[in-house]
């Protein structure tokens, strides 16, 4: 199968913390896989296409997480009785150079696959 992402996604199991944009309350979850365009994040509740997220990305080699804003592009629910019964694909749309590098040097020190984007 080819590969034809944009950017190179990792898999694996990053802290992330979350709230909608201007909300006082966030909740966490833990990413499903990761990439310089967007994080997938399974999570407990339903957000709708569209809705802006704060995001604070919690690499294990950095001492601050990485901070972004990203827009929900993909949800899918998933079958009943499971922990995290909703996924989304979010984009980022907003994250500084600094934290765009850093989370650049993250995967590629973390990338196994060797596949390389289109």
């Amino acid at each position: 199968m080819d590969e034809r992402r944009k950017y190179i996604r990792i898999d694996g199991s990053t802290a992330i913390s979350y709230r909608v944009l201007k909300q006082f309350l966030g909740s966490g979850s833990r990413s499903k896989n990761i990439s310089e365009g967007g994080i997938c994040l399974p999570i407990h509740q339903r957000f709708e296409i569209g809705v802006v997220l704060e995001l604070k990305i919690h690499l294990a080699e950095l001492s601050h997480p990485i901070l972004a804003v990203g827009k929900v592009v993909r949800l899918e629910e998933k079958k009943q009785g499971v922990n995290f019964p909703f996924e989304l694909g979010i984009q980022f749309i907003k994250i500084s150079p600094a934290d765009k590098n850093k989370l650049i040097a993250h995967i590629a020190n973390n990338d196994s696959t060797g596949i390389r984007p289109l």
